[in-house]
């Protein structure tokens, strides 16, 4: 099995978690947004449907399909616990890893890779605002899941493209990786 190898400031050293924690406060801070999404845009195609971020989390934590979301599943030909699955699926990764990589040249390409798929309508300062939402979201438990990244990305509106969502979750766990 081929090791990755990274810069020796990603590999050695320990950050503690404050620094993790004060690198996404400051991403959070220089955004114009607001503290955390409110809004979610489902994008298929050419549908844009809109629904609050407090409504897919409730589908995320009970599996409740609210009449407009099932409505917008249905027209995007969406399996709704395929859908869940991909919101809830946890990908374990240390906090200080994470923000050490995402500072990187490889997390920069990863965060333009997870951007397509999960962005602000302007696109502005996207991979920032994605960045501090992945570091807030594992700086916890050291763990991260699409739905805790939607409740933390530091804008008031977000885009999320569902024909994306696989492939989102398959680059997530790429750094699931880099914690061997």
């Amino acid at each position: 099995m081929n090791k990755m190898h990274f810069p020796r400031w990603i590999e050695g050293g320990r950050w503690p978690r404050a620094i993790a924690l004060t690198v996404a406060l400051w991403a959070i801070g220089s955004t114009q947004a607001v503290s955390a999404a409110q809004r979610i845009v489902l994008l298929y195609g050419p549908m844009r449907a809109p629904i609050s971020v407090a409504e897919l989390s409730d589908f995320a934590r009970t599996g409740e399909l609210s009449p407009a979301l099932s409505g917008y599943l249905g027209l995007a030909n969406q399996e709704p616990e395929k859908v869940r699955e991909h919101l809830t699926k946890s990908v374990q990764v240390k906090a200080v890893l994470l923000d050490r990589v995402l500072n990187h040249q490889l997390g920069e390409r990863l965060l333009r890779q997870v951007g397509r798929g999960l962005r602000t309508p302007s696109g502005e300062r996207n991979e920032q605002a994605l960045r501090a939402a992945l570091v807030l979201s594992a700086s916890d438990d050291d763990e991260i899941h699409l739905m805790e990244i939607l409740e933390n990305y530091p804008a008031e509106s977000l885009e999320v493209d569902l024909a994306e969502m696989s492939r989102l979750y398959r680059k997530l766990q790429f750094l699931e990786r880099l914690n061997l």
